[in-house]
């Protein structure tokens, strides 16, 4: 049985190496932290491949940097001109607004523990996040469920 190690890194030097990797065209895959983007990623569970930007649209999950050392992985939920508004798909408030100068990478895919590959660019995938976006009014009683009964069970 082969058992991999994790090594955690500080940010401000994982995302350095993250930004040279995505700079040069290669896709780079991160470990998730935190809840903000249940209930379809995970922190502290799931990794994520990120790839360059080549476009964006309304219901990527992109990776921007807000500020020199705060990266958010949050779904795009609208662009108007070069503003975009960021939400995460945990969240029942709150967003955050970037241009496209200040996303660094397009998620592609989320990588389960169990190996389990899903694309965020699957049909089925794009149908799930739609609908969770306009279940906005009841995240916070869908993620309480989440949270402390499904979540336990995984």
């Amino acid at each position: 049985m082969r058992t991999e190690s994790l090594l955690e890194v500080p940010n401000e030097i994982l995302f350095e190496e993250v930004l040279e990797q995505l700079s040069e065209g290669q896709n780079v895959t991160i470990n998730v932290r935190g809840w903000s983007m249940n209930p379809f990623i995970d922190g502290d569970r799931d990794s994520v491949e990120l790839a360059p930007v080549s476009s964006l649209k309304a219901g990527d999950v992109a990776l921007a940097q807000l500020s020199r050392d705060c990266f958010v992985l949050h779904r795009i939920y609208e662009i108007d001109g070069d503003h975009i508004t960021l939400m995460g798909d945990g969240n029942i408030r709150g967003q955050e607004h970037c241009t496209f100068g200040q996303v660094c990478a397009v998620a592609l895919s989320v990588k389960r523990p169990s190996g389990r590959v899903v694309r965020l660019d699957d049909a089925k995938a794009l149908r799930r996040a739609r609908l969770w976006r306009r279940l906005l009014p009841l995240r916070r009683w869908l993620l309480a469920v989440y949270h402390h009964i499904i979540l336990p069970l995984k």
